[in-house]
Order: structure tokens, then C-alpha cells, then sequence
């Protein structure tokens, strides 16, 4: 759960740890979640299963931000290595919350700097048409 700081390669930090593949050049791709629903049915033999099927509609659930390649020997020590050796990193990859996202864009300071930037192209459009 993001509320639950995890350890990376910059210190703790709240993130999603999502099961995925990643390559490089991937980071900052936005990251989509389907809702999946199980519902018990009995196979021709009697036994009973759970079938599992997609829903319907995506919900953005954060950012790619790479992938989390902790040794299991440095778990909760002040610092670790990283094994990045593979092309393809396969396991678990690090999400940045969406609400992480939807904090930092919409700070008052850079909601300020975007307000006045749009204002000074607005006046330059007006003064040369």
C-alpha cells in the first residue's frame, strides 16, 4: 500500500509495488489498473473454481518510476546495492501514486508559476496579432 513507505535506492519512500515487466525508457509511463471480478462456478468434474474476468473502465494508478531491485540481504539497511544487469527487468516495478502526481502539479507555487505564464502569452497574443 503507498501509505506504507518502501525502501529505494533514494531512501523510504510511499510507492506502489506492482508486479510487471519493465525495459528502459519506460519511467514516467502512465500506469492503468481494470477492476477484476472472481465468481465461483463448478467445472463438468464437481469441483468448484474461481473465474476471474476483467471489468470494464481503467483507473489511473500512478506513474512507472522504474524498477525495484532490492537484495533480499539489505532489506532495511541505510543503504544497498541495486542489480540492474538485465535488459529486461522482470518482478516488481515502483509506481508513483497518482495522488503523488495530482500533490506536486497543483502545489499553489507552480499553479502560480503555470497562472502567470498563461497570462504573459495571452498579453503577448493580444499585442502582436
Amino acid at each position: 500500500m503507498s501509505t506504507e513507505p518502501i525502501q529505494t535506492e533514494l531512501g523510504f519512500t510511499e510507492m506502489y509495488l506492482v508486479e510487471a515487466r519493465s525495459i528502459g525508457g519506460m519511467s514516467g509511463s502512465p500506469v492503468f489498473v481494470r477492476p477484476t471480478y472472481g465468481q465461483k462456478i463448478r467445472r463438468e468434474d464437481g469441483e468448484l473454481v474461481t473465474q476471474f474476468s476483467v471489468g470494464t473502465g481503467e483507473t489511473l494508478l500512478g506513474m512507472a518510476q522504474g524498477h525495484w531491485a532490492i537484495r533480499e540481504e539489505e532489506i532495511n539497511k541505510p543503504s544497498f546495492t541495486h542489480d540492474n544487469k538485465r535488459g529486461v527487468n522482470y518482478g516488481v516495478a515502483l509506481v508513483v501514486p497518482a495522488f503523488k502526481i495530482y500533490e506536486t502539479i497543483f502545489q499553489p507555487f507552480l499553479v502560480g508559476m503555470r497562472q502567470e505564464l498563461e497570462e504573459s502569452i495571452i498579453r503577448k497574443q493580444r499585442t502582436n496579432p
